[in-house]
């Protein structure tokens, strides 16, 4: 999900992992990870993403995505 966000150059937010079918669940099965929004960083071109992850779902809303900028 992290490369969805430096492609796009766009947060990616997932409130819900189950539900999603851009998240690799696999990766996420035995985590506490439910909910989760990335950022891209590194300009000129974004070459990584922060994260933040919820131990519930969650939709993050525009001042939770403007902290991780």
């Amino acid at each position: 999900v992290s490369g969805l966000a430096m492609r796009s150059g766009q947060p990616v937010v997932i409130p819900d992992i189950h539900t999603d079918a851009r998240v690799p669940r696999d990766l996420y099965d035995g985590t506490f990870v439910q909910g989760l929004a990335l950022v891209p960083d590194g300009p000129p071109a974004p070459s990584l993403a922060i994260g933040a992850y919820w131990a519930q779902p969650h939709q993050a809303d525009a001042n939770e995505i403007d902290l991780l900028l």
